[in-house]
């Protein structure tokens, strides 16, 4: 039994250290994230995270709550705190925490990573466990634990200190909490259901607090069936999420109100028309959705034919009297299982199909990749139940073993394949910040003493800092020493960010322009080609496929 039971965790942790092993490549290829402007995975929304658990460290409410993401800002300001004091023990550094992080803000968000990573191995592990022990399935087990690793679209987000990171972990300690009562209901107590009910309750409200597009799995604590549990879980949902959300309790009315106006507007971050779908974008975005992720929708519409038949059979059942014992029609569409549990498969089915066509209209409605990561584990929990529990179509054990290990050399497959592909995309797209920052770098050089302008998308150190600190003006009064020769301009507000200062007001914007082109010092700007920047005269001195190199010659 012992040996039993060590083979079993040798072999359910072969894909959680791929994981591992993937991740640590992964961020090999993708830090220091300031480099990364041009990329999904730079320092937006990065920074604005890391400095959002800085403003929890001043005591504040995080003026974030876009998403909310509350839940992912309370666990960075722990990290940041954890970091610190042993970057102290080890004397790497020497100054106070918050200069730290304007120091080695670099170093918080690896910490980040690392944690991040950690959390989805171990849930990683949990659901191949949870699994295993519904299906005694070693192939079905590790079959659910590849998901992570199927859409090379996605693949980054596995150590990317974004919310996304955390609701990979979520979503699949959710599916493991479930597995035991969505699989199969045989043989598992009340009080197991109800500890079951509990954690997937707590578990929902965690990634509702973490980022509004888990919003769809929600559904899938109808698993549950029985109405007294769902309604415990419901309970323990709200409560999680209240908890989650503690630090914006305050903001709560401001982040409902952008909630309603992106639910009312068929546009990007409430834009558009005022109605809540376009539906020509929405069947594009559908098309694009399908394209990318291939194995999420063929195993969806593998689950709506299984629905189909098994209403067809449910059907047949009530035609049954009227057919002819002898013909070979009857003999075929006979059903040999009790009503009951043809009924509660049609539930079953019904429930995987709401929650992964809700997510699809989510995202089509507001197209960003990362947004279906809370449900892409889901359709292989779907492949354990069609292959374990299902009755509509029965499978003899040898075959359902066949089956699955025909399942796991296709996905992994796939993932090495996907894998390869996610590392190249960030290997990319870092080397090619890296010469844009070089080449940049050697530019402004030949100018004697100059003064810096940083914008939206630079993707050097100091324009990361003070995009991720827009939302903290606590933080942006101690960047003096940090980088006195180095300003931001807000693209959007067209205003001017100063060292010690903070953000002027438009007519000090204007003023301390004016004053600097009144000086013999060269004033430069870093930025991509943007139309905002049409307050100021600029002369191209360099560009790159990342961003541009310019000198402020006025004002319009």
């Amino acid at each position: 039994m012992h040996h039993h039971t060590k083979l079993q965790t040798v072999t359910l942790a072969a894909l959680p250290l791929t994981l591992l092993l993937v991740g640590v490549v992964l961020m090999t290829n993708m830090y220091p994230l300031h480099l990364n402007s041009n990329a999904g995975f730079g320092p937006d929304p990065s920074y604005q995270y890391l400095f959002s658990g800085v403003d929890i460290l001043l005591g504040h409410s995080p003026v974030h709550t876009d998403h909310p993401g509350t839940p992912l800002q309370t666990l960075i300001a722990g990290i940041i705190a954890t970091t610190w004091l042993g970057l102290r023990s080890l004397g790497i550094t020497s100054v106070g925490l918050f200069d730290s992080v304007l120091l080695l803000p670099e170093v918080f968000l690896c910490a980040t990573s690392v944690f991040l990573l950690a959390l989805t191995c171990l849930a990683n592990f949990y659901l191949g466990r949870s699994i295993y022990k519904v299906t005694q399935n070693y192939w079905l087990a590790i079959t659910c634990q590849v998901a992570p690793l199927l859409y090379p679209i996605v693949i980054p987000n596995l150590v990317f200190p974004t919310p996304e990171a955390l609701l990979i972990s979520i979503s699949l300690a959710l599916l493991a909490v479930l597995a035991p009562v969505s699989i199969t209901q045989a043989g598992t107590s009340e009080p197991f259901k109800r500890s079951a009910a509990s954690w997937a309750g707590l578990l929902c409200g965690l990634g509702l607090a973490t980022k509004l597009t888990f919003a769809p799995m929600l559904g899938v604590l109808l698993l549950l069936k029985k109405p007294k549990l769902i309604a415990h879980a419901f309970f323990w949902l709200v409560a999680a999420w209240l908890i989650g959300v503690l630090p914006i309790i305050s903001r709560l009315a401001g982040m409902f109100g952008w909630f309603y106006s992106l639910l009312t507007h068929s546009g990007i971050h409430g834009a558009g028309g005022a109605n809540v779908f376009d539906f020509v974008q929405v069947k594009i975005a559908i098309g694009w959705l399908i394209d990318q992720f291939s194995i999420f929708y063929i195993t969806l519409t593998a689950l709506f034919l299984l629905l189909v038949l098994s209403a067809l059979v449910k059907a047949s059942k009530s035609l049954w009297p009227m057919l002819n014992r002898h013909t070979q029609l009857a003999r075929l569409i006979r059903p040999s299982w009790p009503h009951k549990l043809l009924v509660d498969d049609i539930m079953t089915l019904s429930i995987f199909l709401m929650v992964l066509i809700a997510q699809t209209l989510m995202v089509a409605k507001h197209l960003g990749p990362t947004y279906m990561v809370p449900a892409l584990s889901l359709p292989l929990l779907g492949i354990a139940w069609i292959l374990h529990q299902q009755n509509i179509v029965p499978v003899p054990y040898k075959l359902r073993l066949a089956i699955s290990r025909l399942c796991l050399v296709v996905l992994l497959a796939i993932a090495s394949f996907s894998t390869v592909k996610a590392i190249k995309t960030v290997s990319n797209t870092h080397q090619q910040g890296l010469q844009s920052h070089h080449s940049i770098q050697q530019a402004v050089k030949q100018f004697d003493d100059p003064l810096v302008l940083g914008a939206f998308n630079c993707n050097f150190l100091e324009c990361a800092l003070w995009f991720g600190m827009a939302l903290v003006p606590e933080m942006e009064l101690k960047t003096a020493p940090v980088m006195p020769n180095f300003y931001y301009f807000d693209i959007f507000s067209k205003k001017l960010h100063l060292p010690g200062k903070g953000e002027l007001s438009d007519q000090q914007t204007a003023e301390t322009i004016a004053a600097l082109m009144g000086q013999t010092r060269p004033v430069l700007l870093l930025s991509p080609p943007f139309p905002h920047l049409d307050k100021l005269k600029l002369e191209l001195i360099l560009s790159t496929p990342v961003q541009n190199l310019y000198r402020v010659v006025g004002l319009r």
